[in-house]
């Protein structure tokens, strides 16, 4: 089979799951497929048990002249992904044609936020969506487009401690969220409201409620420098 009718089959089991291959959530999907039947396109109509490490090589650093080595990175482990199923159920017979390929090098960020500055996007991150998107990425660490779709179904709050998705972690929230919120929206970033208490937030920020524009300890250590 080629690999352009293979493709389908693998998606499928990974939006359902099975007893040997975890269900992705929505947003992990719609990457692996968009990098599977845009990014590998060009492999399509190539027989799976004749693509070689050769023309994956080759392929992968198209993507990095195309879209840079982050994607090019992640159609590697996408497609990694893809014909480690397509061993596994015998489609492939060959060795796999994704292994012994590095990691493309990366660009790492030069310098990260203070924690004074860190206080000072905090505070003019403000309480709409975008500003409670910042909020969350500062407390999560994960990517935005992760807190930008993130759903009330992945999140579950009550207690010490919130699980987003399989990571559990401090809840920074304090909130306790009733069925009407959970109900307003799929999306968490578009109902979530006014925090309760940033808890473990920089600068140990004031709770919910206080004075929006009375700087926090470490934001006023922050202006003092700048004068």
């Amino acid at each position: 089979m080629r690999l352009g009718e293979l493709v389908p089959l693998y998606l499928k089991v990974l939006e359902k799951g099975d007893d040997y291959w975890a269900k992705l959530r929505q947003r992990s999907l719609e990457e692996v497929s968009r990098y599977l039947t845009r990014s590998w396109e060009p492999l399509h109509g190539q027989p799976v048990n004749a693509i070689t490490r050769q023309m994956v090589k080759s392929r992968r650093d198209e993507i990095v002249s195309e879209s840079g080595p982050v994607a090019a990175n992640r159609a590697h482990a996408a497609l990694s992904g893809f014909f480690a199923w397509a061993i596994d159920w015998e489609h492939v017979t060959s060795s796999n044609p994704t292994s012994d390929i590095k990691a493309l090098k990366q660009n790492k960020r030069k310098r990260t936020l203070s924690e004074d500055e860190l206080v000072d996007v905090w505070i003019c991150a403000g309480d709409d969506d975008y500003g409670r998107i910042v909020k969350l990425l500062m407390l999560t660490g994960q990517r935005r487009e992760e807190i930008g779709a993130l759903e009330w179904a992945e999140i579950f709050v009550p207690g010490p401690f919130s699980t987003i998705g399989r990571t559990p972690g401090p809840s920074n929230s304090g909130r306790h969220l009733d069925s009407k919120t959970r109900l307003s929206s799929d999306f968490a970033s578009s109902t979530l409201g006014e925090p309760g208490h940033s808890g473990n937030a920089p600068g140990d920020l004031k709770p919910a409620g206080s004075n929006a524009k009375e700087l926090a300890p470490g934001d006023q250590n922050s202006k003092n420098k700048k004068k």
